[in-house]
């Protein structure tokens, strides 16, 4: 699936610098194109990933994405940091959840969010 979501970044002109995730979630570090606005590229992603991989066999027929998607920019300065991040994340929910990592998140970077409609 990585790999797949890779080359669809690739046609996107929004290079994919690192991807890697877990059964529940991905995380993917990317230099987006000017011409895509992040959702249509987030759009495309998962519509295309989600009928590639209902093609591989009836085991993935009911696969789905959820609604939304969290999405951060980082300066040139970050990059080693997050691909190493990005790259250990079967350890890092070890011992912390997505959902917990992800509203710290939210929360170190002061993002507003409202609780009821990020885990539909």
């Amino acid at each position: 699936m990585f790999a797949y979501i890779s080359g669809i970044l690739k046609n996107l002109s929004s290079a994919c610098l690192e991807i890697n995730g877990t059964a529940n979630h991905l995380h993917a570090l990317l230099s987006q194109s000017k011409n895509i606005a992040l959702c249509d590229l987030v759009e495309e992603v998962k519509k295309s990933s989600s009928k590639w991989i209902k093609s591989k066999g009836s085991q993935f027929r009911r696969f789905r994405w959820q609604d939304g998607y969290g999405a951060f920019s980082i300066g040139e300065s970050g990059v080693p940091s997050l691909r190493r991040y990005i790259r250990l994340q079967k350890q890092k929910h070890a011992n912390k959840s997505f959902q917990e990592e992800f509203v710290e998140l939210l929360e170190k970077y002061k993002v507003s969010y409202d609780p009821r409609y990020i885990w539909r």
